[in-house]
């Protein structure tokens, strides 16, 4: 597991938690990442912060898909390792 959990992991598991809270009439206060390779359990705490950053990630994806422009991708080492490198790639060929 990396020493620290990175933001986006976080943030992912902040939206399965809204979904679940939906679903089931609830609220969850902690969640859970547990890391396969390394056999780790790392507890969550899900705050009102990171909910609201999600509602304002849905917000700009909602913003994107209705004006139907891509957004420019910043230059970075982080693309070639992308899941969505391929996809990018040939919507943009200078990546």
């Amino acid at each position: 597991a990396p020493r620290k959990t990175p933001s986006q992991y976080k943030y992912q598991l902040t939206a399965y938690v809204m979904l679940a809270e939906e679903a089931f009439k609830t609220t969850i206060r902690k969640a859970y990442i547990y890391y396969v390779k390394s056999n780790k359990l790392i507890e969550i705490t899900i705050t009102d912060h990171m909910k609201n950053h999600v509602k304002y990630i849905i917000k700009q994806i909602k913003r994107i898909l209705s004006q139907e422009k891509i957004p420019k991708p910043a230059k970075t080492r982080k693309c070639h390792a992308c899941d969505y490198y391929k996809q990018c790639k040939q919507i943009i060929p200078n990546l």
